[in-house]
């Protein structure tokens, strides 16, 4: 956009536009994303003596990234959100809800989620398996004793869903065969009003599961579905994200 077509033209200036261009239109994940990457092409160049030394700590990606926050979920939200749908017997969301805290998909891979994709691991244990979407791979999620338990009265009991059909259907005012991404974030956000949480949505409960991960960045990575410099910068987000 500014005509910049080698390193000899880079100006901090011209990175400081980008940035705040970045942080409007972009999640907090994938800004860290981008300025992660844009630093390490940076020091390769300062090491090939194509930018000024000292370029990069000059530079605003530095300070864009101790500015950038995300918010989660302490453990007592997080129990107060999944109590409410047992109270409302709501077992629908109380699925919704626990897949994303439980292993941290993505909404887009949660609504298009369909019964055969819940099946056995090798080792014999109840498992989901992501398709993989966007930037995510696919890849399968074994769940603990708890959340199987939810699974099966879902499937079995209440639904009696068949093989193929989508794991969960439209809301009641939804069209279709499943439940959209927009359904599902507004499910969120009402069940987050409730209990007295402004604004919550799934990509909270995806950073809530992140922070509450104790592994290290490939075991992460590797759960999620995505690289292990996104997994790192995640991991890095949530020893500072804001608990609401």
């Amino acid at each position: 956009q500014r005509g910049v077509l080698t390193f000899s033209q880079l100006r901090p200036e011209f990175l400081k536009v980008w940035v705040k261009d970045l942080e409007i239109k972009r999640k907090p994940t994938t800004v860290a994303r981008k300025i992660a990457s844009l630093r390490i092409l940076m020091r390769w160049a300062e090491g090939k003596n194509l930018l000024p030394p000292g370029f990069i700590e000059k530079s605003p990606t530095i300070q864009a990234l101790q500015r950038l926050e995300i918010e989660i979920l302490p453990p007592e939200t997080q129990q107060a959100l999944i109590n409410q749908t047992i109270t409302t017997k709501n077992l629908r969301n109380q699925l919704l809800f626990r897949l994303a805290l439980e292993t941290g998909a993505s909404a887009e891979e949660i609504v298009n989620l369909n019964t055969d994709d819940v099946r056995k691991s090798e080792d014999g244990k109840l498992a989901i398996r992501f398709n993989g979407l966007r930037r995510n791979k696919g890849r399968t999620v074994v769940v603990d004793s708890d959340l199987v338990a939810v699974l099966n009265r879902y499937l079995y009991q209440e639904n009696r869903l068949e093989i193929g059909q989508p794991l969960f259907g439209p809301t009641k005012r939804g069209q279709g065969e499943r439940l959209t991404r927009q359904g599902f974030w507004l499910t969120v956000n009402s069940n987050g009003q409730k209990i007295g949480v402004e604004d919550l949505n799934p990509r909270i409960l995806r950073y809530t599961f992140v922070a509450n991960f104790t592994g290290n960045s490939k075991e992460l990575a590797k759960i999620l579905g995505t690289d292990e410099q996104s997994a790192v910068i995640l991991q890095n987000l949530a020893k500072k994200a804001i608990k609401l």
